[in-house]
């Protein structure tokens, strides 16, 4: 009795081992792919990108993760905007744990999308990485359209409210595009 019982859990668990293994190999975890926000200083237009993407849009729910980075980071100010995070508050949205960072040519290359806010900023991330197919205006992505999201730095509340919500409609646009821009 005692060697059929050894043995009966003997194969029970080489099935069972043969079996995670094959399930292992079937479906691998799908990685996350990263949308970078990029505006000037990573104190405003960009985290609140960020922020609305993952945690008002729930991008991590649909296999994307929103990340921000500054064109011109001034190590300085780090800190996210006060009026930018309290119209993010409206939302619902705490973004008071961000910290500006400067974006790199990494940050590009392993970025699906890169959006950013102003043509300058444009400019500036295909100077840093000629050969990026991926770089292109919020706005030009959302609509195909180049305008550029005007920066609240410096002013009230219902000018961040106004970038806040330009921003939040661009993104609204591009995920309904199951995150592609729209080519013309």
């Amino acid at each position: 009795m005692k060697v059929n019982k050894i043995f009966t859990l003997s194969a029970l668990a080489i099935i069972m081992i043969g079996s995670l293994a094959s399930c292992s190999s079937v479906s691998p975890i799908k990685q996350e792919q990263k949308i970078l926000f990029v505006c000037g200083g990573n104190t405003g237009r960009s985290p609140m990108a960020e922020y609305l993407a993952n945690d008002y849009f729930h991008f991590p729910g649909s296999g994307y993760i929103a990340d921000s980075r500054g064109a011109n980071v001034n190590p300085q100010e780090v800190m996210p905007e006060a009026n930018a995070v309290i119209v993010m508050q409206e939302l619902g949205v705490n973004m008071r744990g961000h910290r500006a960072a400067p974006v790199t040519q990494a940050d590009i290359d392993s970025a699906k999308l890169v959006l950013v806010m102003t043509e300058g900023h444009k400019q500036k991330l295909q100077r840093l990485d000629p050969s990026a197919k991926s770089i292109y205006l919020l706005s030009e992505c959302a609509t195909g359209k180049m305008i550029d999201v005007p920066d609240a730095y410096g002013h009230d509340l219902k000018f961040y409210e106004h970038t806040r919500d330009t921003i939040k409609n661009y993104i609204r646009i591009i995920q309904k595009n199951d995150m592609k821009c729209i080519t013309y």
